[in-house]
């Protein structure tokens, strides 16, 4: 399939909010707050006592002085539009949030703003990014391209990808080194090991069984997630956070079946010769 080409389904639940890069949408001679009430009088964010917030209450949240409420949104800085955008996006109480490069433009207090309340957010959020505090402040997996034209997902957030990439890289760096003593090594193959040990052969076919078992798992909860059958904000978060943990999991085990498959291979390669 081409990038430019598929299909998305989205759930019957899922109502989605797209923050966009042009503030044209926005009408300059209507007032800031009678921007917002054109979308909802309220929101029900679901958690916490104050979990139904007013128009006026998202303005305070997010910095609208109450003397700016009533004026018009020609008299906005550029900025402030932006923050107004912001604003409207969440009045429509979405449980979807797309963001394509949201820090642009924001001051650092509207970005504090737009962060903490992303922090009680509970919904899906996925973003397009190069900030990364932004990215570690609000994210619990990364997917990252990786120059095959491929996609590969890592679960944390943008230091934990950060951290993965180099443990990665260090692996690829001792294998290389390794693959370089071969040649010494051929004088005394006969006197080492021709097979994997009995402890790491057991530890080999725990991880054959359980990684599939966890891949299993992480697919139902997948398709429990987005079936969307499960209109409860929390129960979604209970199911996200599920996936991540598995996800943690499931890298952990991956390297470990990997360092104890290359040692197998590389010992029967010997063995051959």
């Amino acid at each position: 399939m081409n990038c430019d080409s598929g299909s998305v389904k989205i759930g019957a639940s899922s109502n989605i909010g797209y923050f966009t890069q042009d503030s044209s949408e926005l009408k300059p001679t209507q007032s800031v707050i009678g921007t917002l009430r054109e979308v909802a009088e309220y929101i029900d964010v679901g958690v916490g006592r104050d979990r139904f917030l007013t128009a006026r209450d998202l303005l305070n949240k997010f910095l609208f002085p109450h003397r700016q409420h009533s004026a018009f949104v020609s008299t906005l800085s550029g900025g402030e539009r932006r923050r107004l955008q912001i604003l409207r996006m969440l009045m429509n109480n979405p449980n979807v949030i797309l963001l394509d490069e949201p820090t642009n433009d924001l001051d650092i207090h509207t970005l504090n703003a737009f962060e903490n309340y992303l922090d009680d957010f509970y919904g899906v959020l996925l973003v397009v990014s190069h900030d990364r505090a932004f990215l570690d402040r609000t994210v619990n997996f990364i997917w990252a391209f990786d120059g095959k034209g491929g996609i590969k997902e890592y679960p944390g957030n943008y230091s934990n990808y950060l951290e993965k990439k180099e443990q990665q890289e260090r692996l690829k760096r001792n294998n290389s080194s390794s693959s370089k003593k071969t040649n010494s090594w051929k004088d005394e193959s006969q006197k080492k090991p021709n097979k994997l040990s009995y402890k790491d052969q057991i530890e080999l076919d725990r991880l054959e069984t359980i990684i599939p078992n966890l891949e299993n798992e992480k697919a139902n909860l997948e398709e429990k997630m987005n079936s969307g059958a499960i209109s409860d904000y929390l129960e979604l978060e209970k199911i996200s956070k599920e996936i991540v943990d598995i996800d943690t999991n499931l890298e952990d085990l991956t390297m470990k079946w990997l360092e104890i498959s290359e040692k197998k291979e590389k010992l029967e390669i010997l063995q051959k010769k």
